[in-house]
């Protein structure tokens, strides 16, 4: 509806579960702010039913910003990793995403017209275990992520030569 805002999660904690065989999202949250976090969960074939932008470990939806660590991601055949598309600083550290299916990107990030071109996004001290990209930058419209930092990660892929994608209308 025009003029909807979601109302803001403030200090928002999701910590030591165990998702098992969930049809879509395993976790998601959005517009958990100052403060929030996700950590220490373990979530397992996830995603199951394939149905697009729903079909990831961890959804890290518009509106969140904090941080996401120590998590254990195996995602379902058609499902995804982590998808974060961040409103303010969000930091991705210390988790584990493997048994990620073939064109199937290990950390996907997005930016758009509700981004805030001021925020910081660090993904480090992860490993991703991916046949495709272990980290996409898919800045689709409007703002760009003011700072992007991808350092400090293990990456292992089968055939694709490239481990960060860029994908937008401007250079990273």
């Amino acid at each position: 509806a025009s003029g909807y805002l979601a109302p803001e999660l403030w200090d928002t904690k999701i910590f030591r579960n165990k998702v098992v065989t969930c049809g879509n999202d395993g976790i998601q949250l959005g517009c958990g702010r100052y403060g929030s976090e996700i950590h220490d969960n373990d979530i397992q074939d996830a995603g199951f039913l394939g149905t697009g932008s729903q079909n990831s470990c961890l959804s890290i939806n518009t509106g969140f910003e904090g941080h996401v660590y120590n998590n254990r991601c195996i995602p379902a055949p058609k499902g995804g990793s982590i998808v974060a598309q961040p409103t303010g600083n969000c930091y991705i550290y210390g988790n584990t995403f493997s048994g990620i299916s073939a064109g199937i990107d290990g950390v996907y990030i997005i930016s758009d017209v509700t981004t805030n071109p001021n925020i910081e996004v660090l993904v480090f001290n992860n490993t991703v275990l991916s046949k495709k990209a272990g980290v996409t930058y898919n800045h689709r419209a409007g703002n760009k992520i003011g700072k992007l930092i991808i350092v400090n990660n293990i990456f292992t892929k089968g055939s694709a030569s490239l481990f960060v994608q860029y994908f937008g209308t401007t250079a990273l």
